[in-house]
């Protein structure tokens, strides 16, 4: 399963791309500005949420980038 789309978070507006289903949680992907690619970790239908974290490997929890509520269908 992939995931595409737009997303603004953090102050970055750009594309959101990952892959989920295929790995264990959380799942790494990307936001693509002109000036930047900024590697993520993705919690997806987190108790409806999607979770959006810096994806930079620490000792303690991830800096979470955004929270959106959603509708899976």
């Amino acid at each position: 399963m992939k995931f595409a789309g737009r997303v603004s978070a953090g102050g970055i507006s750009g594309r959101i791309a990952y892959e989920g289903y295929t790995q264990n949680a959380p799942f790494g992907g990307v936001i693509a500005t002109p000036e930047l690619q900024l590697g993520i970790s993705v919690l997806d239908n987190t108790s409806g949420q999607m979770i959006i974290c810096d994806g930079m490997p620490s000792l303690g929890p991830p800096e979470t980038i955004g929270r959106f509520v959603c509708t899976w269908k």
